[in-house]
């Protein structure tokens, strides 16, 4: 493998996406006949804990010096900062976002290899919070809504 090319991306939750997608324009390009796209999460301590202090603090160093006093750099809250944001900009209602949750889960259906086929979510649950469907952080409108799947009977 010396003397092949190698490139690193990186790209949040999307990165394995984004390495296959590069090495797909790659071969598109006709820069190879063969690609391979690796990729490795590491967000867990040296005791195994997570540590989503450390990344936090690490996608901080890389912003800009003004804007990080008292700014949180987790994914989910930079995500929830940014649907309230457009929320507020366009006049989004909260029951348009939970539309999407909906939908999802009916695609899923669709599905039978999903994580979530066989699952029903109504737009009054989607909308409901209670139990484990709760914001994910407090004043952001960001929710995690989760539907308990039925148990499914396995025939021989």
């Amino acid at each position: 493998m010396e003397g092949k090319p190698i490139e690193s991306v990186e790209n949040a939750c999307a990165s394995g996406g984004q390495a296959i997608l590069s090495v797909i324009h790659k071969l598109q390009l006709g820069l190879g006949d063969t690609g391979i796209a690796v990729g490795y999460e590491k967000m867990r301590d040296v005791q195994g804990k997570m540590d989503g202090g450390l990344i936090g603090k690490v996608l901080g160093y890389f912003s800009h010096p003004d804007e990080r006093e008292g700014t949180t750099f987790v994914f989910p809250h930079i995500f929830a900062e940014a649907m309230q944001a457009y929320m507020r900009e366009y006049g989004v209602p909260e029951e348009h976002l939970a539309r999407i949750a909906v939908e999802e889960y009916a695609n899923a259906n669709h599905n039978p290899n999903a994580q979530m086929s066989n699952v029903h979510l109504t737009l009054e649950q989607a909308m409901k919070i209670e139990g484990i469907n709760r914001y994910i952080f407090d004043g952001l409108p960001l929710r995690l809504t989760t539907v308990l799947r039925s148990p499914t009977v396995m025939h021989p």
